[in-house]
């Protein structure tokens, strides 16, 4: 295995994941704190919302191009008809949050129009990502992530300044659409059939949709539990989410890298190293969750002060996760999504189950076990499907 080509690729992307993740928790806290836990669980359950319709309506695209290693006239067709997919998708699911904004004409009409931009920037943000990290394009990749982050934290800045950070906001995130689209303009060329490339793509688009059904914990909150503890959970989730990129950091160049090697020892050997590191980025996470907390809701003020044990529970969850996301990668690159959907379906269903229970007998902090035990379920099931399956030199699975 050549090292020397996998360290700086995966350096480059976890810095520019790192710096990308500073960004997005900024811009996060500073919502979270501006808007109060009311409006922020408003826009939390819109985000989750138009997420899970975005993943329904991916097709699993984003995963898909990750094992896209090779290139040329056929590979450009095939991007072009994702983003042409992706996009039209996109557009339809803004307009109907648009809608719904309209017709509620209240305080959290804007809160809805941010939430639904804001889904649309990591709609587009997931393909274009697998896509330039399927063809190894790691520094632009890199820079298009960076980009994607900053504009909306540029954006609130600026709005803030000038007594409208709501709006200011919002023109972050459209400047934030449009980076992620010039990205992958490189890749465009004439479309390929949309139904033989849906074919394809079927697992991964179940694997997909099965990892956004957590989208739903937020509204499941919000039912059975009320406003105020949605606005808890989901701002300890939308600040605490940057951490869970550092876990997609080892998918994003993982993928590739498996997919491409033809020889058994050689993944092995990859899966092995990458994992060990895992675990200790677990264990990091573990000692510095209760800390995270305390600086977490410093920045997110007293209105917040409740979300402290789930704030510990999504940094936890972020751990466990990035060992889950090596077993994913190996899976992926080996041609095993199914073993990926159904381990990740079952955990969401634990994470809704948890949620449901605490909030109907428990008071919110103990929400913060939700993540965590799906996170645990999903690693368990994961490392079992392994277990039974190896890759061989033909690149599937045995």
């Amino acid at each position: 295995m050549n090292w020397r080509g996998l360290g700086p690729r995966f350096t480059l992307r976890l810095f520019a994941l790192v710096v990308a993740s500073l960004f997005q928790a900024i811009w996060f806290a500073a919502f979270a704190r501006e808007a109060g836990p009311a409006d922020f669980g408003v826009f939390g359950v819109v985000l989750s919302g138009c997420l899970l319709a975005g993943a329904a309506l991916g097709f699993g695209f984003g995963s898909y191009a990750l094992r896209m290693t090779e290139s040329g006239t056929n590979h450009r067709s095939t991007v072009t008809t994702m983003l042409i997919t992706r996009i039209g998708t996109t557009v339809a699911i803004v307009s109907v949050a648009a809608a719904i904004a309209l017709s509620t004409a209240d305080s959290s009409s804007a809160v809805v129009l941010v939430g639904a931009l804001s889904a649309a920037v990591e709609l587009l943000g997931e393909l274009g990502q697998g896509v330039m990290s399927g063809q190894r394009k790691i520094l632009r990749a890199a820079l298009v992530l960076v980009g994607q982050r900053l504009a909306p934290l540029c954006g609130i800045l600026i709005g803030s300044a000038f007594g409208d950070s709501l709006g200011g906001l919002s023109l972050g995130l459209g400047v934030a659409l449009g980076v992620t689209t010039l990205g992958m303009l490189p890749y465009l060329s004439v479309p390929s059939s949309l139904f033989a490339l849906i074919a394809r793509s079927r697992h991964y688009w179940s694997a997909s949709l099965l990892s956004n059904v957590s989208q739903l914990e937020s509204p499941l909150i919000g039912i059975v539990a009320g406003a105020g503890p949605v606005g808890l959970y989901a701002a300890a989730n939308r600040v605490v989410s940057p951490a869970s990129l550092l876990a997609n950091a080892l998918l994003n160049v993982l993928v590739p890298e498996i997919a491409s090697q033809d020889d058994e020892t050689r993944r092995l050997d990859i899966f092995r190293r990458v994992r060990l590191a895992a675990f200790g980025l677990l264990f990091g996470l573990i000692m510095l969750s209760f800390p995270a907390s305390y600086a977490v809701l410093l920045v997110l003020g007293p209105e917040y002060s409740e979300a402290f044990p789930i704030v510990a529970g999504f940094v936890i969850a972020a751990g466990v996760s990035g060992v889950s996301k090596v077993y994913q990668s190996m899976l992926f690159a080996i041609g095993d999504a199914r073993s990926v959907a159904r381990s990740i379906g079952v955990g969401a269903v634990v994470g809704l189950a948890c949620v449901a229970v605490i909030g109907v007998a428990l008071s919110p902090g103990w929400l913060g076990l939700a993540p965590v035990a799906a996170q645990v379920v999903i690693l368990g099931l994961m490392a079992l499907a392994f277990s039974r399956v190896r890759p061989n030199p033909g690149g599937e699975v045995q």
